[in-house]
């Protein structure tokens, strides 16, 4: 069996990936996370929110977690 990458996804597919994570939450799969990006945020807005968040939390923080940006 291959080796499990923890990765946190950043995504602005908000109708996929978002829906897909709350089923693995539901179901009690772990994940490393999802950051869910907006399509209509400005790249800056996006940029500025994105690296106050990964000040903010840490690697585990974001285990089994949906963070959607803008805040």
């Amino acid at each position: 069996m291959g080796r499990i990458e923890n990765r946190i996804i950043l995504t602005h597919d908000l109708k996929t990936m978002v829906p897909d994570a709350k089923r693995l939450l539901r179901q009690g799969e772990l994940m490393a996370g999802v950051i869910a990006i907006r399509k209509s945020v400005a790249i800056g807005r996006a940029i500025d929110d994105l690296e106050l968040l990964l000040e903010c939390y840490s690697e585990s923080d974001m285990r089994n977690r949906i963070e959607y940006l803008p805040f």
